[in-house]
């Protein structure tokens, strides 16, 4: 099993490194453009930088062949389950399989480190991510009925979506 540290590895053409300090500028950016705007799901500056410093999280960025950060992923975990915070693909770089090799490497990760299942809330009609997520062998487990406001006032479901690891 390959183990990825802070040396990038190559996953489908995609270098996947461990996210640092000097990365969060790229990583605003891609939170910036990587959500729909209605309804609010990005995270701010100060709560990615927060979170770049829980001890139980991991940050993964993926590389492009020039070196530049298109993707990347947060999983935080413990109690041998995992809970997918976030995962954004610079849109100009979607359907490439960065999405799929940054969920392999955490994966692998996660899987190092003795986790059983991974959980993830997906807006219900933000259809092209959970088509993702069941591509990726995760299945519905529950609903939270208005979890998602838009600002137009109306209200989207969270899907819980679980994969066993």
């Amino acid at each position: 099993m390959r183990q990825l540290m802070d040396n990038p590895n190559d996953y489908n053409g995609v270098s996947i490194r461990q996210a640092n300090n000097e990365d969060r500028a790229e990583i605003d950016r891609l939170m910036r453009c990587g959500f729909d705007l209605n309804y609010r799901e990005g995270w701010s500056s100060d709560a990615l930088s927060s979170l770049m410093q829980w001890p139980k999280c991991l940050v993964f960025l993926a590389l492009n062949t020039n070196q530049n950060i298109v993707g990347f992923i947060a999983v935080r975990y413990g109690l041998e389950e995992a809970e997918l915070l976030l995962i954004v693909i610079d849109p100009e770089s979607r359907r490439q399989g960065i999405g799929c090799s940054l969920l392999e490497a955490m994966v692998e990760r996660l899987g190092i480190l003795k986790m059983r299942s991974i959980f993830l809330e997906v807006r219900e009609n933000n259809h092209d991510a959970v088509r993702f997520y069941q591509k990726q062998a995760f299945v519905q487990v529950g609903t939270r009925p208005r979890y998602y406001q838009a600002l137009d006032g109306t209200w989207a479901a969270a899907l819980t979506m679980m994969r066993k690891l």
